[in-house]
């Protein structure tokens, strides 16, 4: 609860500088078996920037881990399609490149420090003040685990590639 605070605060700041003049931001909560976070969307004519900040859930769902670890992103897409259904509803089709880093496991190791590119795609059905989002994100990284205080492992991340094809779903208010 306290990281949506802190998501909803950044938000304010930029609705209230100089940097949003003549771009849409929008603000919501994004879920799925992978994640579960907050993420902040500034929409320009041609590129939409996203902020997240998430909990990786990797076997937190399913019982196996107690704990979940956390990464957060940022991400710049571009629109493919973009097609006005109705008066008060837009498809939307983007795609772009992106980057991460964070605390998360990897497969059956601890948690360690990740950090990598990524990619994104996304489907948004565009409201009057509301959007929702389906997304798919692959990350291509590394993952650095301690196995004691003196000596770590880096490895490729490979959750960051295996499980790229679970939907994130993200709903956001638009201000």
């Amino acid at each position: 609860m306290r990281r949506l605070r802190i998501i909803f605060c950044l938000a304010s700041i930029i609705l209230s500088s100089g940097i949003s003049h003549g771009q849409k931001i929008e603000a919501g909560v994004k879920s799925s078996a992978r994640s579960f976070g907050a993420a902040i969307d500034i929409r320009g004519r041609q590129s939409t920037s996203r902020v997240e900040i998430c909990a990786d859930l990797y076997k937190v769902i399913d019982g196996t881990f107690s704990s979940p670890g956390f990464r957060a992103g940022y991400q710049i897409s571009f629109p493919l399609i973009c097609k006005v259904l109705s008066e008060s509803c837009t498809f939307r089709f983007e795609a772009g490149p992106g980057m991460t880093a964070g605390f998360v496991r990897d497969g059956d190791k601890d948690r360690g420090l990740m950090g990598g590119v990524s990619g994104i795609a996304v489907i948004d059905l565009i409201f009057n003040k509301l959007t929702i989002s389906c997304s798919a994100m692959a990350i291509l990284g590394f993952h650095l685990n301690y196995h004691n205080s003196e000596f770590g492992t880096l490895d490729l991340y490979r959750n960051g590639l295996k499980y790229s094809g679970i939907p994130e779903i993200t709903i956001k208010y638009r201000f």
